[in-house]
């Protein structure tokens, strides 16, 4: 775990129990009003301490933190994860986002919109994840945190072992019970062998209430409460809200041993306990990690809540409970995931481009109208927005060009300058094929095929070099694809030997880029092969119809044989390492010039 998870989980648990500490004092307050036992009150901090102690809870559709703005702190937007510096933001449903999530960025959601976006640096050619509060700061924040940490829990035992050292004269009493001239009030003390602490003198029914009421904290695991919440106060030390919960949790212990002291012994020893708090108001001394003394906390409350007691009745105590159990159960429960929400089908590449055309529209409106959304994401908005346009409409007219059997007029539509132009070889220069017939009769041809090769689809298995042959040479009638994209967008090297070889066929173009730099398809297509072979190594072969494309020397495939890609989609992972990418376009079963079609990248 690095510093930034570790400042992340310390994060979470902070907030989420200041969330629990709110909750539980509103709650409180409410039954206190109706004068619920102080007992549930108490009770009720329990829930407090293990949300400031525990990152995590069960899942219920009923959670606190599912409530909004609750959960976009706690699920969506992070404080941890906040962005810092300068960074570019790249919006969803672009190659680019993909790009950006196989650098290591974490998608993001802007709260209203249903695109996600990517934050990344762009650094000599390549994308890096932004830099984040908790990456930047979080080495620093986590030892300061845990440094002051330290310096409270060693405050808290010095506080602890000076009183230990004050009260080393007192001599026992009884069984459990010690007393002597060095107790100024009476206390627990201890944890493993926990011993009860009176001043000298006491006596009579006095020191019969007092006893009872020390009793009853050790009964209860008192002390043993104190202290997991005292070292939660140590862990979250700089959150004002635990020290203020602390300081309500003593409170409300207190008032349910006062109660239980007045529910055994009778109304009329409210005039003398009473009397007693007020005496020990100034008791022993107290410690972060020390149990206070008998009349130490809250004195003046304490004192109105025992004249006032009166016997709750069991109605009360039962909505209490309720409440209470309720109130625990919101708490500790964490939000459960939301249902994905089903997309539509996609019939077309058309399709594609309507739906994200009026997804950016509506994206556009609602982060204009937020001073929340960053400015470089309604950038990125916008030229996104104006890119899926120019796409559409150019769909159109070349769609309407084909339908026609207008060649020169879909050559002429591949305007200069038009970023979805190949450089050169207009063989590929149709549209994505969106007719499902003609891929229904592709994929039968390609089952027929593997069986004739011997070739199992849905498997990335080890062929021979003859079969690998045979699915560079298969052609299975798809129209050819549309604009190509480059397949490996972090690369450090990319070249290709100048000229043709013997026969025609050019050599491949090789890739350098890290082991497991992503690898995406450049057009849509069906694949062939996906498989290994002694000479090819791990390799894919995707067709799209009178032409295909090789991607040889790979680290791992994340398509098989059979399957369906589309532009963008990620095909598998670079061996790295010195292996690179052998990257060859086949027309007729004979190796094109691929580079042409990347004359910026080739040679870089």
């Amino acid at each position: 775990m690095n510093w930034a998870s570790i400042f992340r989980v310390l994060m979470t648990l902070t907030l989420q129990g200041s969330v629990a500490l709110v909750l539980v004092a509103l709650l409180n307050f409410i039954l206190g009003l109706f004068k619920a036992p102080r007992r549930v009150c108490a009770l009720l901090w329990s829930v407090v301490l293990l949300r400031f102690l525990i990152p995590f809870g069960f899942t219920s559709p009923f959670s606190l933190y599912a409530l909004q703005p609750v959960r976009q702190y706690f699920t969506e937007s992070r404080v941890t994860d906040s962005l810092v510096g300068d960074y570019e933001a790249i919006v969803s449903g672009t190659p680019e986002f993909e790009y950006a999530l196989a650098a290591g960025a974490q998608p993001r959601r802007i709260r209203g919109l249903d695109l996600e976006y990517a934050a990344v640096i762009r650094q000599d050619g390549k994308l890096y994840p932004a830099r984040t509060l908790g990456g930047t700061y979080a080495p620093l924040l986590v030892k300061l945190w845990l440094g002051g940490a330290a310096f409270c829990l060693a405050v808290g035992l010095a506080r602890y072992g000076l009183l230990r050292r004050r009260v080393r004269f007192a001599y026992k009493a009884e069984a459990g019970v010690y007393t002597g001239a060095c107790v100024a009030a009476p206390f627990v003390l201890g944890f493993l062998r926990p011993r009860i602490y009176l001043p000298a003198g006491l006596s009579g029914p006095e020191r019969e209430y007092i006893l009872l009421h020390e009793r009853t904290h050790l009964r209860r695991g008192d002390p043993w409460f104190k202290l997991a919440f005292s070292l939660a106060v140590c862990l979250h030390w700089w959150n004002p809200w635990v020290w203020m919960g602390y300081k309500c949790l003593l409170s409300d212990i207190e008032a349910a041993c006062d109660q239980a002291v007045l529910g055994a012994l009778g109304s009329g020893v409210k005039a003398d306990y009473s009397q007693s708090l007020l005496q020990f108001a100034a008791g022993g001394p107290a410690g972060l990690a020390t149990p206070l003394a008998f009349g130490e906390t809250a004195v003046k409350a304490r004192v109105k809540q025992v004249l006032r007691y009166k016997k709750p009745r069991a109605a009360l105590t039962a909505l209490a409970a309720a409440a209470a159990l309720l109130a625990a159960c919101a708490v500790l429960a964490d939000p459960a995931a939301a249902p994905p929400t089903p997309q539509p089908a996609d019939t077309s590449y058309r399709d594609q481009l309507t739906r994200a055309v009026a997804q950016l529209e509506q994206a556009r409106q609602t982060a204009g109208a937020s001073a929340l959304v960053p400015s470089a994401f309604k950038a990125e908005l916008d030229a996104a927005y104006e890119q899926r346009v120019a796409e559409l409409q150019a769909y159109d007219e070349r769609h309407a060009a084909y339908s026609a059997g207008s060649w020169q007029r879909l050559i002429d539509s591949f305007a200069v300058g038009d970023p979805t132009r190949p450089s050169s070889s207009e063989s590929l220069q149709m549209d994505h094929t969106d007719d499902p017939g003609l891929w229904e009769q592709a994929l039968a041809d390609h089952e027929a095929w593997a069986v004739q090769n011997g070739v199992q689809l849905g498997l990335v298995t080890d062929v021979t070099d003859e079969q690998a042959q045979a699915a560079l040479d298969f052609q299975t009638g798809l129209s050819p694809a549309g604009t190509l994209l480059y397949p490996v967008p972090n690369h450090t090297h990319s070249d290709r030997q100048a000229g043709a070889e013997e026969g025609g066929a050019y050599p491949p173009v090789l890739i350098q880029a890290a082991q497991g730099a992503p690898l995406f398809s450049m057009t849509d297509g069906l694949v062939v092969l996906a498989a290994s072979s002694p000479a090819m190594g791990s390799f894919i072969v995707v067709n799209h119809g009178p032409s295909c494309f090789l991607y040889a020397d790979l680290g791992g495939l994340t398509v098989t044989s059979g399957s369906r890609v589309t532009r963008g989609q990620l095909l598998g992972y670079l061996a790295g390492e010195g292996r690179p990418l052998r990257l060859s376009f086949y027309q007729d079963g004979v190796a094109q010039d691929l580079a042409g079609y990347f004359p910026n990248w080739i040679g870089g």
